[in-house]
């Protein structure tokens, strides 16, 4: 939490989840609060195991030089008596706060720079826009992007700004975040939420469009190089319902995202009077 703390990126990014989503589970740090984390007891961490710990609950993934009867065989050895809790209960979707106006948390910092996240309620994991809210985040990101072209090149804003969507089992957020100067962080609200307006009115041209994807398509396939990430992403998209195949169909899901789908989710999500900004302000 100390560490937290001193990271204004996830500082930042903890207090827009906390503004945006109010009593939501999201709104909360996974770390917890040292309030919190002091009065855990034995029995608290007991009471978790067995709430969870359930073979309806849990998957397993296995990736590297091992072959299937004898993963099968380790698996069954580690958990073939692993008992089902009685009255096990999974949790289901969670509705999320209902964007009305303009939510605003700001919090003062102890370094001469201000960091903002701008960010609107965004897509479920399943839900038909997911990738072409990806492509949108990845169009206007990254060095050749116009964010980092328009407000950092051309206007010396930022030190760093990007865009993503951080999709989500309850709806999640697409975002806007920048880290600036103390006394440019003003401007650089007001300049943000200007290409904001003007992607949702006018959308991504198709150069920013097919370069998103090759990006995207590209590290997707480098980023499954370790077996460590190979199983992040099967066990994932397995836990929460999409099925371990759709870590190999998503660059086709990618692929088959037109331009129009991206426009028109831009269009339905940004929306200039309805958003969430955090600033984690400096010392003037």
């Amino acid at each position: 939490l100390k560490l937290q703390k001193d990271d204004m990126t996830t500082s930042v990014i903890l207090l827009f989840l906390e503004t945006h989503y109010g009593d939501h589970p999201y709104a909360r740090n996974p770390l917890g609060t040292e309030e919190t984390i002091q009065a855990i007891t034995r029995e608290d961490v007991e009471g978790f195991y067995r709430r969870w710990a359930d073979p309806r609950n849990l998957v397993i993934v296995v990736s590297g030089d091992i072959g299937v009867h004898e993963a099968l065989s380790a698996v069954r050895e580690a958990f073939g008596d692993f008992p089902r809790q009685s009255g096990f209960i999974p949790i289901g979707p969670m509705p999320v706060p209902e964007e009305v106006g303009i939510r605003r948390g700001e919090e003062p910092g102890e370094k001469e720079q201000a960091h903002f996240l701008i960010g609107y309620t965004g897509a479920r994991i399943k839900d038909p826009d997911r990738y072409a809210l990806d492509v949108l985040g990845s169009a206007l990101a990254g060095m050749g992007g116009r964010l980092f072209t328009n407000l950092r090149d051309k206007k010396s804003l930022a030190y760093t700004v990007t865009s993503f969507s951080s999709e989500q089992v309850d709806p999640g957020f697409f975002a806007f975040y920048m880290g600036t100067s103390v006394d440019k962080r003003d401007n650089a609200i007001e300049e943000t939420l200007r290409e904001i307006e003007e992607v949702r009115a006018n959308g991504v041209t198709a150069e920013e469009f097919e370069r998103a994807k090759k990006w995207m398509i590209g590290t997707y396939e480098i980023g499954l190089q370790s077996n460590g990430a190979y199983v992040d992403k099967l066990l994932f998209n397995e836990l929460y319902g999409l099925g371990y195949e759709e870590a190999f169909r998503e660059p086709e899901r990618i692929e088959a995202v037109t331009l129009e789908e991206v426009n028109r989710a831009a269009a339905k999500v940004l929306r200039t009077d309805r958003y969430t900004i955090a600033i984690l302000g400096g010392k003037k």
